[in-house]
């Protein structure tokens, strides 16, 4: 006797499909879409029995009222902790939280403790991934800490990983990166473009590392992910902080000590600095655009960092994507906040104006993806004075309710969300069944649909951490039902969860 097969049918739905919304009805069966259809599923003269005795089909059918249906969203940009910092999230609550946020997919990032920089640490990790009940699908990154040995990113590379991020100041003992304090660039964008060749003639031959890590990632096809900032010591730090809080007083600034953070992390000699610095390894490295490795630069602030990459990396065919975060399209220093401490994020939260011109590069479509950058601490850790707290937020549980709204708002399109929180993260992380709906990919499917405006409140948040810099922030989506791999992991209305996650690897296609 055949083994009985499920079919789930999402009937009387608005499906984003090809770029555009049919209204019509989804069929799944196993983990895999089978099919899209417009029109009713009762009007194509199918049974809607739950039992098709013929096939040995047991079917269910969910009635959307013409809610959306699009694919999961894939957040390539999350720190899900766990190890020695489990007080601050794990992998199942993170994942939780995740799941509730419509994100099916999730990459962690690397500084753990200890960190994801050997192929000890990053099998213990998988262990505890393979060991946990989680509620997305989760992949790693690897890191470049004191145990980094380029010897192991081929094995690394065996085991799954999606890239090597880099941290400022990052180095090992085997790959002993030099951070020269002297690489400050007060360049706008036009004229950086205009002296790079003054630039390379003058560039000192101090960066073989630097190299060795490019060549090694583009040899093993493992793209680098860069944290776009200089690292400055905390003395040069806290005095740069403080002249900002003086500043912050004589202009009577909302958030003196928001203000002063993003003094002390400037755009041009910090961000932009540290892209410029990039962008000359590698027209030194690799006069080739085909020959350099792939390059990701995480939760860029600025128009003009966006606007410096477009023209001196993309428009030359270098291997390269820019990452933006909601925080930085949406909000700024001057808003008000449950307690500025919440909104301590590095990169820093910039002036009004800056976020607007990077929201506007974000509508144009000039950023290639969108990741939360979910990093959250502890209320005791976030509690204490402004410039020792650590930096960042929980972020995952809400994103994509705010970022929806701005598709209902008008603000974007919702082939741009799509494309950037979804496609496009699937392209670049190498998993080719996800990232959109279609036949034969993935099911993992978010249902959602447009509510009347309400604020966001902190005690619906699945994550660890039941506090956010986006309390009472105002939306008008909500998330009805999630399906990951073919099964309904989450129904908001029963409150259900089921942790249908996986650990996923790069070279895999769940």
């Amino acid at each position: 006797m055949n083994a009985q097969q499920n079919r789930i049918v999402l009937n009387n739905a608005r499906i984003f499909t090809n770029n555009t919304l049919i209204l019509g009805h989804l069929i799944i069966e196993g983990n895999k879409i089978q099919s899209i259809h417009e029109g009713s599923f009762s009007n194509l003269g199918n049974e809607q029995n739950d039992q098709d005795n013929s096939n040995n089909i047991k079917i269910k059918i969910f009635d959307l009222e013409n809610a959306l249906v699009l694919p999961g969203f894939i957040d390539m940009h999350v720190h899900f902790r766990d190890f020695e910092q489990s007080s601050k999230e794990t992998l199942e609550t993170g994942s939780k939280g995740a799941l509730f946020g419509g994100v099916t997919t999730v990459i962690t990032m690397p500084n753990t403790n200890p960190p994801l920089s050997s192929l000890k640490s990053i099998e213990s990790f998988q262990k505890k991934l393979n060991n946990t009940p989680i509620y997305c699908n989760i992949g790693i990154y690897s890191g470049i800490k004191q145990d980094f040995n380029p010897s192991e990113l081929p094995v690394m590379k065996k085991k799954g990983i999606f890239g090597v991020k880099v941290y400022p100041g990052d180095f090992s003992d085997n790959l002993p990166l030099k951070w020269e304090d002297g690489w400050r660039s007060d360049m706008y964008p036009g004229e950086f473009t205009q002296k790079i060749s003054q630039i390379l003639d003058n560039f000192q031959q101090k960066y073989d590392y630097w190299r060795q890590l490019f060549k090694l990632c583009k040899e093993n096809n493992v793209p680098i992910l860069f944290h776009p900032e200089l690292p400055r010591d905390q003395k040069s730090l806290k005095k740069i902080y403080e002249q900002g809080l003086k500043i912050a007083e004589i202009e009577n600034s909302p958030n003196s000590h928001l203000f002063a953070h993003h003094v002390s992390h400037p755009v041009y000699t910090n961000e932009l600095g540290f892209v410029e610095m990039i962008i000359a390894f590698l027209y030194q490295f690799f006069p080739e655009p085909k020959d350099a490795p792939h390059v990701h630069f995480v939760h860029v602030s600025s128009a003009e960092v966006i606007e410096v990459i477009q023209e001196m990396l993309k428009k030359k065919e270098y291997p390269c994507s820019i990452e933006v975060s909601p925080h930085h399209l949406l909000l700024n220093y001057d808003m008000k906040f449950p307690s500025e401490n919440y909104a301590k994020v590095l990169v820093p939260l910039r002036s009004p104006e800056i976020q607007q011109q990077l929201k506007k590069e974000w509508q144009s479509g000039k950023a290639d993806v969108i990741g939360t950058d979910h990093a959250p601490h502890t209320y005791k850790e976030k509690s204490q004075d402004f410039f020792s707290i650590p930096s960042g937020f929980p972020s995952i549980d809400f994103a994509s309710r705010i970022l929806l709204s701005q598709v209902f708002q008008g603000e974007i399109s919702l082939a741009q969300l799509v494309e950037m929180y979804s496609t496009h993260p699937a392209k670049l992380l190498n998993l080719p069944h996800k990232g959109k709906i279609a036949p034969d990919m993935d099911a993992d499917l978010i249902v959602v649909h447009q509510t009347e405006p309400y604020r966001l409140n902190h005690t619906r948040m699945k994550s660890k951490q039941k506090w956010t810099p986006w309390e009472s922030y105002q939306v008008s989506a909500e998330i009805d039902y999630v399906f990951l791999g073919g099964k309904l992991a989450f129904e908001r209305n029963s409150g259900i969860f089921t942790p249908f996650g996986t650990f996923l690897n790069r070279d895999s296609e769940l």
